[in-house]
């Protein structure tokens, strides 16, 4: 189920449930905003297609949202934004908020406004 916030003339989805992590552990949290979304970035400015397997675990899954849709596997994801971005000579990528959640020691998610 999700929840939907008007504002003017959009709509936002929030995905739902978000629980509480089982795991509240800062410290892992702030290495995944540091490593692993830290390097989707640079990756995708550099062009550095093959970086994104660093980034995404090979059972992930990339929403981003209805205009593109759901992306399954880096290598999927990696096509395509290769693709849509070939047309551009630069990129900027840039994050707004996060929400990370960890579910174990080795899962977590990341929702993140871009």
């Amino acid at each position: 189920m999700s929840r939907y916030l008007t504002r003017s003339s959009y709509t936002f989805q929030l995905a739902e449930p978000f629980p509480v992590s089982p795991l509240t552990d800062p410290i892992a949290a702030e290495n995944i905003r540091n490593t692993l979304l830290a390097l989707y970035t640079f990756a995708i400015d550099g062009c550095n297609w093959a970086a994104l397997s660093r980034v995404f675990a090979p059972n992930a899954r990339a929403n981003y949202s209805a205009a593109i849709g759901i992306l399954y596997g880096p290598e999927e994801i990696a096509n395509y934004i290769s693709t849509t971005l070939a047309s551009f000579v630069r990129t900027q990528q840039r994050y707004g908020t996060q929400y990370i959640t960890i579910y174990s020691p080795s899962s977590a998610i990341s929702v993140t406004y871009f």
